[in-house]
């Protein structure tokens, strides 16, 4: 059977779904696409956290074994930036920061330690 336009009637229902199918498939696309680059934006994150907590842990040891004069060198190797550095008696703390994440570490050291 014809329509008053001249069309068939009766069109299967593929041929009238293949622009939803297509919209469909461009949002899943962009779904995944978008879940991949949050993903790729946690894990940056935690990395950069890492880096910094292992340059704090670091410079705390080097500051309660020579001072704090000496762990400058320690975080810049590591990419970062030396916040604070505090060392009395036998015991140290440092703040590093590394790509906008900070860190804290804290050493002691035995009296007996040269």
């Amino acid at each position: 059977a014809l329509s008053q336009t001249g069309g068939e009637v009766g069109m299967s229902m593929s041929e009238n779904d293949r622009g939803q199918a297509t919209v469909l498939m461009l949002a899943v696309v962009g779904l995944v696409v978008g879940s991949a680059l949050g993903v790729q934006a946690v894990v940056a994150t935690l990395v950069s956290q890492a880096r910094a907590q292992s340059a704090a842990d670091a410079a705390a040891l080097r500051a309660v074994t020579v001072g704090c004069g000496a762990v400058t060198d320690v975080v810049e190797s590591a990419g970062g930036r030396l916040v604070s550095c505090e060392a009395r008696g036998f015991d140290a703390v440092v703040v590093v920061e590394i790509a906008g994440r900070s860190a804290t570490a804290r050493a002691s050291r035995s009296p007996r330690s040269p």
